[in-house]
């Protein structure tokens, strides 16, 4: 069969996707092209999804994160619409990394045509295009947050590159994270509004990276305490000072300004920077360090 071909894959067919067995509300069954028997679904699998009008920060972060994935035991998925779903196809593409493109239309209908050539490409390289919809369906206002939990159910994390306060990024991180995926956020300024739903996310289930060996390690293909460490390594003695205080004993804010001699603005700016990078998390009004 040529990958330009598509075929139909129904649920309980063995090459239907295992992930998304375990989803609430799986699709009936999936049509395909490209060869799903190739081995690229059993590498660990990294959503990515964002804003269709990606700025010029996101598009240089995701080229950032990418820069050292590990290119043969990682595939990534993405929703194959403007913005960042096409650079995260491309930089996968770019860098010999397997993507799949699950569509919120008909397997045979490419949209948006401005993809026409990214389409051609992902099938080329020996990746995957997927959908729930047969032929030429036209996309609706509710197939794309249909088409967001089957991304959520594909992945073993899923990381949100750019989303707004009303973004339908945010509809697949909530998937994500209703799945029991990791879900991953690049840090960003709190006065972006473009990005104001990465904020949301990250207060509430999302953690934040910005070295591609956190996403590795996250993924299982990297020793989690060797990535702590050089994490750790690049601290500033203040903010050592205070993971270290942390790794002793939860504390809140009052409590460490106390123990450790800093003003309360000092702190909460500390604790920022600790939570961007992931080594510590907030509950309860207690900061708590990671765990390896």
């Amino acid at each position: 069969m040529s990958k330009f071909s598509s075929y139909y894959v129904d649920f309980d067919s063995t090459a239907y996707p295992q992930s998304l067995k375990l989803i609430k509300n799986p699709p009936k069954g999936l049509y395909i092209k490209g060869d799903i028997d190739s081995g690229i679904m059993n590498r660990k699998i990294l959503g990515v999804v964002g804003s269709r009008k990606i700025s010029e920060y996101s598009k240089s972060a995701l080229f950032h994160l990418f820069t050292n994935l590990l290119v043969n035991e990682i595939t990534t998925v993405s929703g194959f619409m403007y913005g960042v779903d096409t650079e995260a196809h491309k930089e996968s593409l770019n860098r010999s990394i397997p993507t799949i493109a699950v569509l919120p239309c008909g397997i045979e209908l490419i949209h948006p045509t401005s993809n026409y050539f990214l389409y051609q490409r992902i099938l080329e390289q020996g990746g995957l295009i997927m959908s729930e919809y047969e032929g030429t369906t036209a996309p609706k206002k509710w197939t794309y947050p249909n088409r967001n939990r089957i991304i959520a159910g594909l992945c073993d994390a899923l990381l949100v590159v750019q989303a707004g306060e009303n973004s339908g990024s945010l509809i697949t991180a909530h998937y994500a994270n209703e799945f029991g995926k990791q879900v991953l956020t690049i840090p960003v300024s709190i006065f972006a509004g473009s990005s104001v739903g990465n904020l949301q996310i990250l207060h509430k289930f999302a953690r934040a990276v910005y070295l591609s060996r956190q996403i590795n390690t996250l993924l299982g293909l990297e020793n989690t305490k060797d990535a702590e460490n050089d994490l750790i390594s690049q601290l500033t003695n203040e903010e050592k000072l205070l993971y270290i205080s942390l790794k002793d004993n939860p504390a809140n804010t009052d409590v460490l300004s106390s123990q450790l001699n800093f003003s309360s603005s000092e702190i909460s700016a500390l604790l920022t920077i600790l939570t961007i990078k992931g080594l510590i998390y907030e509950e309860s009004g207690f900061y708590h360090a990671r765990q390896s």
